[in-house]
């Protein structure tokens, strides 16, 4: 889609918005404002239409990756260790090695994006 087009459809709908608040009860513009905005940021221009079933293998991929970030903040937040029991030499087990962590961190999160996008399959560079 041409930067034209893109442009266009975006004034489309400021110019829809502009029509619809100028008529409505000054008491409910806030509430629509809002509403428009948070209809506009859902827009994905680049993006075919998508069936149910793939929205639905999208969010389904996005609860997995919430799944697997919080796994991630575990292990982050994960202590050195608890301290050694009567007869153990006094050592603190290692922590975690954290660059893992993080490179393992990155690796998952563009397994997600590239999941995603294997499903949704963008127009787009």
């Amino acid at each position: 889609m041409s930067d034209l087009t893109q442009q266009i459809q975006a004034a489309q709908i400021r110019a829809g918005e502009e029509v619809v608040m100028a008529n409505l009860d000054p008491a409910l513009r806030t509430d629509a404002k809002e509403v428009y905005e948070s209809a506009a940021k859902r827009v994905l221009i680049t993006y075919r239409d998508l069936s149910p079933e793939e929205l639905a293998l999208i969010n389904e991929a996005k609860a997995l990756g919430e799944q697997v970030g919080a796994f991630i903040a575990k292990l982050r937040l994960h202590p050195h260790g608890t301290p050694p029991g009567p007869g153990a030499s006094g050592l603190l087990p290692p922590p975690l090695d954290q660059r893992w962590v993080s490179i393992g961190a990155t690796h998952l999160q563009q397994g997600f994006m590239e999941v995603v996008r294997g499903i949704a399959q963008p127009q787009n560079f």
